[in-house]
């Protein structure tokens, strides 16, 4: 059991240092977890908004640009719909995942079945932060191409 948590802790230090290399190639500075303390408000993420492209292209007036817009656009709204689905299923695997340790710890599952919920937990949070990252990247280039604060691109084109 032992090396079985070792291995587990080996685990989930690569994928904590996969999640830092991810935020620092996004133009993060820091790992937010590492940053925050147990009670601290989470780290401030851009809104969660559909973008509407006709107010994002109006502002563009070379017609490349304008497909740029479109794109960057679409691709915001499917990492949005990604993002929701999978942040859907977070509250429903974390409830999985106390059950089965409430089941092990009363001898009724075995430590594999806690290990392998343990382990799709950490996958599914790992893939919702990077979605998360690349939705905010892809916002701050939309940004860049419209020449304003990734803000305003949020409450412009906001619908």
């Amino acid at each position: 059991m032992e090396q079985e948590l070792e291995a587990l802790d080996a685990r989930v230090a690569a994928r904590a240092a996969q999640r830092a290399r991810w935020l620092l190639a996004a133009g993060l500075e820091v790992d937010p977890a590492l940053r925050l303390l147990p009670g601290d408000p989470p780290e401030p993420w851009l809104a969660d908004v559909t973008l509407e492209p006709a107010v994002l292209v109006a502002r563009v007036h070379d017609a490349s640009r304008r497909e740029l817009v479109r794109a960057y656009v679409h691709e915001h709204a499917g990492l949005q719909a990604r993002l929701a689905t999978l942040e859907a299923l977070v509250p429903v695997q974390t409830e999985a995942l106390a059950r089965a340790r409430g089941e092990l710890v009363e001898g009724r599952a075995p430590l594999e079945d806690v290990l392998t919920l343990l382990r799709a937990n950490l996958a599914l949070e790992l893939e919702v932060l990077a979605l998360r990252v690349r939705r905010e990247q892809s916002v701050w280039e939309l940004a860049a191409l419209l020449e304003c604060t990734p803000e305003s691109v949020v409450v412009a084109g906001a619908r």
